[in-house]
């Protein structure tokens, strides 16, 4: 019924009973938990970007200098 739903159940004595739900409220309330819940998910991956570039860069400066040992080694630089 429009903006509402209307949920009967019949009882076996013979009695109706019913709950009536205004359909706009709850699609507020959906679309208000969407947007809350989008926007922590965006900033909790922002916040996880921004942290791992650092960490990843430190945990890989051994390696780059390994690396460039290696090309040294192999382009003849025995000092290296």
């Amino acid at each position: 019924m429009g903006d509402w739903v209307i949920v009967t159940k019949k009882d076996q004595s013979g009695l109706t009973f019913g709950i009536a739900r205004l359909l706009g409220e709850s699609r507020r309330e959906i679309r208000r938990a969407s947007v809350r819940n989008l926007s922590l998910g965006l900033l909790v991956v922002g916040l996880a970007i921004v942290g791992i570039v650092p960490i990843s860069h430190c945990m890989t400066e051994r390696l780059r200098a390994l690396t460039g040992g290696v090309r040294q080694l192999a382009a003849g630089d025995f000092h290296a």
